[in-house]
């Protein structure tokens, strides 16, 4: 069984169960979100989130903050897999 692990889209993972270290792909993942216009929150309404550019570093440095340091992004667990033998 694979593990499946949910991601922060709509509003911030309260408490996480597993965080992994972006700090190596920061800058490749701040550069791909700002591909997509919609996901400003300009588009997507008042009182959504917006999670590109700037606001994407503080949510992963507030994360790294929270979990050891370096910049990291967030999961619920949803089902933890098990190992293949």
């Amino acid at each position: 069984m694979p593990t499946i692990l949910g991601y922060e889209v709509w509003s911030p993972i309260v408490d996480p169960a597993y965080t992994e270290d972006i700090t190596d792909t920061l800058d490749v993942k701040v550069a791909a979100l700002g591909c997509y216009r919609s996901q400003t929150q300009a588009a997507k309404g008042a009182g959504q989130a917006d999670y590109i550019g700037e606001p994407a570093r503080y949510l992963a440095g507030y994360r790294g903050a929270m979990a050891g340091g370096g910049f990291r992004e967030a999961f619920s667990v949803h089902r933890l897999g098990t190992a293949s033998p």
